[in-house]
């Protein structure tokens, strides 16, 4: 490109076209695509690389906020990006499932944005499970934390809560010594662990988590 818009003939020889805009995700900028066009790319999800998802990703997040991308259209566009290996791109969709849910306090749709979290998430939840292996990278251990996390507090799922309670407890050593169990807990889930144990907790209790 040599200035601010362009019209690149591309001729009839290799329609139907099946481009994605930011090839290796190597340019440094953003771009946002009609329906059609983003409905082509995301069915065509599996065949970018980790850079290229990014650049989707970032992408998306650039046309939802200047309004170019309506949020329904977004989070059909993140959805399929739940399942990703790399935390940078597998949590892409909780930002707007998050987000969703405040804008919807206290009205029944809540419960609709949490039922499409745990949709979207609690495959990966039974995959990752809740303890770490000895030969487990950095990334999983992230992305284990972040999915937990969510379904906790966003999908308000009622196994991860119960299990985070469980653990969160035994942190604490509620019903035996009362004193700190560090080692209760993968230190990594530490945090959703004791969030759930403290949202439900009462005077006592939440005296003992302070």
């Amino acid at each position: 490109l040599t200035q601010a818009q362009t019209d690149i003939d591309v001729g009839p020889a290799i329609c139907p076209l099946d481009v994605f805009p930011n090839a290796d995700g190597a340019g440094y900028y953003r771009f946002s695509l009609e329906p059609k066009d983003l409905a082509q790319v995301r069915a065509g999800l599996r065949t970018l690389s980790t850079r290229e998802k990014i650049a989707y990703a970032s992408s998306l997040r650039s046309a939802f906020s200047r309004a170019t991308t309506p949020m329904k259209d977004v989070v059909v566009a993140v959805a399929p990006l739940a399942g990703d290996l790399d935390p940078a791109i597998a949590e892409e969709p909780m930002g707007y499932m998050t987000q969703a849910r405040e804008w919807l306090f206290a009205t029944p749709l809540r419960e609709n944005v949490e039922r499409y979290g745990r949709r979207l998430y609690a495959p990966v939840a039974r995959r990752l499970g809740w303890d770490a292996r000895r030969d487990e990278d950095d990334e999983t251990r992230t992305l284990r934390a972040s999915v937990l996390g969510f379904l906790a507090t966003t999908g308000r799922d009622p196994a991860v809560r119960a299990e985070a309670r469980k653990r969160g407890l035994a942190y604490l050593g509620v019903g035996k010594d009362g004193a700190i169990h560090p080692e209760a807990v993968d230190a990594n889930l530490a945090g959703v662990a004791l969030g759930v144990v403290g949202e439900e907790a009462d005077r006592a209790r939440g005296d003992a988590l302070k």
